[in-house]
């Protein structure tokens, strides 16, 4: 009896980690488009938006594959994730490309940076980025320091470009 609950109190964690995590990066999502309908863009709102799961899915499988192992559930929370787009169809393929992703700074990034409200906005994406990867970190029950690391390492060239153009991110 005592295994079955504790199996169901698992169970429940990681429920409400997907839905936080859902909930947030549903959040960011809205707050793009808005940015982006809001704007003259020479690029379509449906690539941006598939660009914003790219990089959301690159970061992910990076922090969940921080021990060489991603497991299923960190995989299927990734997948189920994506509105978008899911690239998730090999996550060899896909780890092969995060550096490169990761390395560029996305257009939805640039959007936010050029609105009028570009603090407040990379402050909300930043800090509900943040809450995505601590849900996905959470998924085991503990969020390790190594997950942690490779997260902030995998924001270095948004950081820079934040910091670049003058934007307060934290």
């Amino acid at each position: 009896m005592l295994r079955a609950e504790k199996n169901s109190d698992k169970m429940e964690n990681k429920l409400k980690m997907f839905e936080i995590a859902t909930t947030k990066y549903n959040e960011i999502a809205d707050m793009i488009e808005k940015i982006y309908d809001n704007s003259l863009q020479n690029i379509s709102k449906s690539k941006v938006m598939k660009e914003y799961d790219l990089f959301i899915q690159c970061i992910l499988l990076k922090i969940a594959n921080e021990n060489n192992n991603t497991s299923n559930e960190e995989l299927e929370f990734i997948k189920k994730l994506a509105r978008y787009k899911n690239y998730l169809k090999s996550n060899e393929d896909l780890l092969k490309c995060a550096n490169e992703c990761l390395a560029t700074v996305p257009v939805f990034i640039h959007l936010l940076v050029k609105d009028e409200n570009k603090d407040l906005n990379v402050k909300k994406f930043f800090n509900n980025l943040l809450r995505i990867i601590i849900c996905l970190s959470n998924l085991d029950e503990e969020v390790a320091k190594e997950e942690m690391m490779i997260a902030i390492k995998s924001l270095d060239t948004i950081i820079d470009y934040f910091n670049i153009n003058d934007v307060l991110y934290l």
